[in-house]
C-alpha cells in the first residue's frame, strides 16, 4: 500500500525568544507532528497549558512523542484501533513520567491516524480533528468528534468564551484532574482515500467554515495537485491568510503561526 504523507506547521515561532528579531508578534512553537512509515502512524499535536508563558513548545512534545513511539513498537502486531489506542497510551505515559518543574500542568491535544494493511483507525484528544476530503467532489467531511465544554456540558450554561475549550488533554495525572480521555474509531484505507488531520485548528479559531470553502476552491484550481505536500501547503496558505485577515485585537494571526498543525494523509489509488 503506497501512502503520501505532506506536513504543515508554521515556523515562525521556531526562533523563540526571537532575541534581536522583529515579528509582528511573539509567536510560539506550540505545534508539532509525529510521522513513522512502517506501518503509516501519523500525527498533529499542539501543546498548552504551563501557565501564560510556559506552554508546552515543540522542544518538549518532540521527546514525549519519540519516547510513546519506541515503547509502541515493541509491542506485537495489533489491529489498527487496538494498535492506535495503545499509542495514545504511551503518550499520556510520557507525561505522567515528566519529572521537570512545572510539568503538571504541561497539557497537549491533538489527532492521529494508522494505516495498515489490516486497515486504519483514527484518534483524537480533546479539539483535534480529523477529516476526509473527497477530492473527486471538493467534499470535507469531518470524521472525529470534538470533545469541548460546550459538549461535555451541553446541558449547563457556560460562557461563550469558554464553550470551544478542550474538555480532555493529556497531562500528567493527579488526583485533582480528570484523567485524560480519547476516542478511537475505525476508518475506511480504501486506495484513493485522503486523510486531513488539524491539530489547533479551534484554538486558532480557523473555522470549519473558512477550511471547507478554501478546498472547496482548491478543487475548482486549474492547476492540479501534486501530492499530499502540495495539499498540505495549500492549507497552510490558507491558514495563513485566515490568519492574517483576523481581527488585531483577537490575535487570530499569533494562534495560527503558534498552534497549528496539519498533516495530509494520501493513500494512493
Amino acid at each position: 500500500m503506497a501512502i503520501d504523507i505532506g506536513l504543515w506547521r508554521s515556523t515562525l515561532g521556531d526562533t523563540h525568544p526571537h532575541t534581536g528579531l522583529e515579528l509582528a508578534w511573539d509567536y510560539w512553537p506550540q505545534a508539532t507532528h509525529l510521522v513513522w512509515e512502517a506501518p503509516a502512524l501519523v500525527a498533529c499535536v499542539t501543546g498548552g497549558g504551563g501557565g501564560s508563558q510556559q506552554a508546552v513548545f515543540k522542544r518538549d512534545l518532540d521527546p514525549i512523542l519519540a519516547g510513546a513511539l519506541a515503547r509502541w513498537q515493541r509491542a506485537p502486531v495489533e489491529a489498527p484501533r487496538v494498535a492506535l489506542d495503545r499509542f495514545f497510551a504511551e503518550v499520556q505515559a510520557g507525561f505522567d513520567a515528566l519529572t521537570a518543574p512545572g510539568s503538571d500542568e504541561y497539557q497537549a491535544t491533538g489527532v492521529a491516524v494508522l494505516i495498515t494493511d489490516a486497515g486504519a483507525a483514527i484518534a483524537n484528544v480533546g479539539l483535534g480533528r480529523a477529516y476526509a476530503w473527497h477530492a473527486d467532489r471538493g467534499v470535507l467531511e469531518q470524521l472525529t468528534a470534538d470533545d469541548s465544554l460546550a459538549v461535555r456540558y451541553a446541558a449547563q450554561q457556560i460562557p461563550e468564551w469558554f464553550r470551544e475549550t478542550a474538555a480532555s488533554a493529556f497531562r500528567k495525572q493527579h488526583p485533582e484532574h480528570e484523567a485524560c480521555r480519547w476516542t478511537v474509531s475505525p476508518a475506511s484505507a480504501e486506495p484513493g482515500r485522503v486523510f486531513v488531520l488539524v491539530s489547533g485548528q479551534v484554538e486558532s479559531q480557523l473555522t470549519h467554515a473558512y477550511l471547507t470553502a478554501a478546498l472547496e476552491d482548491i478543487h475548482r484550481d486549474p492547476v492540479a495537485l501534486a501530492g499530499a505536500q502540495d495539499l498540505a501547503d495549500r492549507i497552510g496558505s490558507v491558514a495563513f491568510r485566515f490568519g492574517h485577515a483576523g481581527l488585531k485585537e483577537d490575535r487570530t494571526e499569533w494562534k495560527v503561526h503558534s498552534r497549528l498543525a496539519v498533516a495530509v494523509v494520501w493513500i494512493d489509488g
